[in-house]
């Protein structure tokens, strides 16, 4: 199983596994016969409960947060 966490903020979509503190790729949403897509973008194989777990983490450590 592969999975990737994505965050849609001021209509800009963020790769929240991508390199760095932010990954600065333009993503766009495609559709097509297969499906629909986000283009370039980091997807991870998810081994085990645990990895999943990490890898939320990490992911949730990127978002974007307004300031109160």
């Amino acid at each position: 199983m592969d999975g990737q966490f994505l965050e849609i903020y001021n209509e800009t979509i963020n790769d929240l596994l991508g390199k760095g503190e932010f990954d600065k790729k333009k993503h766009e949403i495609k559709h097509d016969k297969s499906g629909t897509r986000v283009t370039d973008v980091n997807v991870m194989p998810l081994p085990s409960p645990a990895y999943v777990t990490s890898l939320l983490r990490v992911a949730n450590s990127r978002r974007t947060v307004a300031a109160p």
